[in-house]
């Protein structure tokens, strides 16, 4: 039985993470989001410093830090390479999850969707007509219950990994260039992910593969090479 499923967002390229994200936040059924930066992005450069000045709301800071950080590839090989030396000296050897925890904390990206008992009746009525029942949501919980997490990878954030997967390779036109944006939420939430999905494809054209249980990732040694 899984703890976590894993839902794969898609798109032609790279540069559309914005783009992505910024509709699956701004989705209705979508309660909130967060979005944070930590080191080593923090007053990564001199451009991404200038690049933020005019930066008002939390989706113009996430575009700045992915354009100076994430979509530019020589800074974005730095900061992974500067994230797993960072990584590997405090913890020593350590399982390709636990790198991608850390990771989590380079660029926090996660969500949260209404709760079909306590969301305004048009929105209700779309999650009621996608099959959703109030006995799917976890009854007397905080509403972080309801929250999953976006992944990014400094070191490969087109998730080439996940692109070799038949499911969501196939479901892509040019696997050498598509981004796949991994959202990982708790197990018992599943089938209320998919019924968004299924919104985010009709609504907002996104393309999202439902993998079910995260794939396995390789060990990572102290100097951060995959093995």
């Amino acid at each position: 039985m899984i703890r976590v499923a894993s839902f794969i967002f898609l798109a032609p390229r790279l540069h559309d993470m914005g783009s992505v994200l910024g509709k699956a936040f701004t989705h209705p059924w979508v309660a909130s989001y967060q979005v944070g930066f930590g080191p080593p992005l923090v007053k990564a450069s001199d451009r991404l410093i200038d690049r933020l000045r005019g930066a008002r709301t939390a989706l113009e800071k996430l575009e700045a830090y992915l354009e100076c950080c994430v979509y530019a590839d020589d800074e974005r090989a730095r900061l992974a390479s500067l994230h797993r030396r960072l990584t590997t000296r405090r913890l020593g050897p350590v399982e390709a999850e636990i790198l991608q925890a850390a990771s989590a904390d380079v660029l926090d990206l996660s969500l949260r969707l209404h709760d079909l008992t306590r969301v305004r009746p048009e929105v209700r009525t779309e999650m009621e007509l996608e099959g959703l029942t109030a006995d799917l949501f976890p009854s007397d919980a905080a509403p972080e219950s309801l929250a999953g997490r976006f992944w990014v990878h400094l070191a490969d954030p087109r998730n080439t990994r996940l692109l070799h997967i038949d499911q969501v390779r196939s479901a892509v036109e040019d696997p050498e260039q598509a981004l796949a944006l991994e959202l990982r939420v708790p197990a018992g939430l599943r089938p209320i992910y998919a019924a968004w999905a299924r919104v985010l494809k009709r609504d907002a054209a996104l393309e999202v593969v439902d993998l079910g249980e995260p794939p396995a990732l390789a060990r990572v040694s102290r100097d951060g090479t995959r093995t």
